[in-house]
């Protein structure tokens, strides 16, 4: 299993944009790497508190349980996604914080 968290940030003005185009086209691919056995599971979550605020920026904990490496690439270079964050890229005042690793420990 591998964990993937990145925090994201995107234009106080631009997130809800942001949101409505990542439910129309990430949860269905999302949906689709589940159903293939390449996800266990994945979530977007909006920031609400821990690290000080920035100003006039939304951020989002995005966060992946992928059964392997192989998932995480393939999702990574799926044509979709490569097209979503063409678009999305110019909403982001600041480069997003990506981390991942083999799991070691989990719960539940």
């Amino acid at each position: 299993m591998q964990t993937i968290a990145i925090i994201l940030h995107f234009r106080e003005a631009d997130a809800a944009r942001f949101e409505a185009l990542f439910e129309e086209r990430i949860l269905p691919l999302w949906r689709e790497f589940v159903a293939a056995g390449s996800f266990r599971r994945a979530s977007l979550t909006p920031v609400l508190g821990g690290a000080p605020p920035r100003p006039s920026v939304r951020s989002y904990i995005l966060h992946v349980e992928a059964t392997g490496m192989e998932g995480h690439e393939a999702f990574d270079h799926d044509a979709r996604f490569e097209r979503f964050l063409e678009q999305v890229r110019p909403w982001q005042p600041h480069e997003p914080e990506v981390w991942f690793g083999d799991t070691r420990f989990e719960v539940g």
